[in-house]
């Protein structure tokens, strides 16, 4: 069963395939793009400190112009 881009996978259930890209959820709130290494560890450019990765989703696939996505509805954006 493959993960969905948007829904958010607690790591105690399960975690991302070895080398994988994905969105990142720490024990501090915060989120970030992280890559889960293949030494079964988070790898991260920046300082963890104590923060534990709790929970992790793909990412989505890249903006392509001429993609069906509609951006005329700004709705909540100023």
């Amino acid at each position: 069963d493959q993960p969905k881009v948007g829904e958010w996978i607690p790591c105690s259930e399960r975690l991302p395939e070895k080398d994988m890209w994905c969105l990142a959820t720490f024990e501090s709130g915060n989120v970030d793009k992280i890559q889960y290494l293949v030494t079964n560890n988070w790898g991260w450019n920046g300082e963890m400190g104590d923060n534990r990765v709790i929970a992790w989703m793909p990412l989505p696939a890249p903006y392509k112009k001429g993609s069906d996505v509609d951006v005329s509805d700004k709705q909540g954006f100023v």
